[in-house]
């Protein structure tokens, strides 16, 4: 299981944010604003995840013999999209576009 604490750091009065695993054996701790980004990245991929799984499924039941090939090309499709998108976003952004 992993623990999650926020706190002050007692030298800069900065949020931080302090991550450990209960076996002890992972600790990190980064400044709030990197936690929120990695958070973020977290939610994302567990998105991708969740569509990847539903692509699997879905071509393994409608393409019994092929399925899991089908399934792998799609999901490679499907991962150039979200990237080609989420690259398109950023270059709007810098250009100051946020249509």
């Amino acid at each position: 299981m992993i623990l999650v604490t926020g706190l002050v750091s007692h030298r800069t009065h900065e949020p931080r944010i302090d991550i450990r695993d209960t076996n002890g054996q992972m600790h990190v701790q980064m400044d709030a604003e990197d936690a929120i980004k990695v958070a973020l990245d977290m939610i994302k991929l567990s998105e991708a995840t969740m569509a990847d799984a539903l692509l699997i499924k879905w071509a393994e039941t409608n393409f019994p013999e092929k399925g899991t090939q089908f399934a792998g090309a799609l999901m490679v499709m499907f991962r150039d999209f979200r990237a080609d998108l989420e690259n398109d976003s950023q270059e709007r952004q810098k250009d100051g576009d946020q249509s």
